[in-house]
């Protein structure tokens, strides 16, 4: 029995074109970003549960109160601290040309490698941030459709 090639079915190269888009959007992903986040949210999901598990455990509606409190503080403290660094939501550093015109060339540089400086902090408080609106949302979310 002769054997067969491995050919690949094209229709119109749209299903190579499709699966080259993936594997280049696959080999561009931050995997050890994605890592973090996923880390970093099953501890702060598995501390929020332990708590509130802790405090259903011993019917000490108080203390539930105070881990909702506690969990939500942070997390608009850190927003807020978030925004502050980045300088709003946006994501855009101005050029030179488009800050103060009576600022010297030091000044503006100046100027852009702080807000450089400034929205890589902020970029690393995402770490913390996401995780803890994703277990604030899990939490509404149970709440509202699964307990009766």
């Amino acid at each position: 029995m002769p054997k067969r090639k491995n050919r690949k079915k094209r229709n119109n190269g749209s299903s190579v074109n499709a699966d080259y888009g993936l594997k280049k959007a696959v080999k561009e992903f931050n995997w050890r970003l994605a890592g973090k986040l996923l880390l970093s949210f099953a501890i702060i999901f598995s501390i929020y549960l332990f708590a509130l598990n802790y405090a259903e455990a011993h019917r000490n509606p108080l203390l539930q109160n105070i881990v909702l409190i506690i969990y939500s503080g942070a997390t608009t403290v850190i927003a807020c601290v978030f925004i502050i660094l980045n300088r709003g939501v946006s994501n855009d550093i101005p050029t030179k040309e488009q800050l103060r015109d009576d600022w010297s060339d030091e000044k503006k540089t100046e100027y852009i490698e702080k807000l450089v400086e400034s929205k890589k902090k902020a970029k690393k408080l995402l770490i913390v941030l996401i995780p803890l609106l994703l277990t604030i949302l899990f939490d509404t979310v149970y709440l509202l459709y699964f307990v009766k």
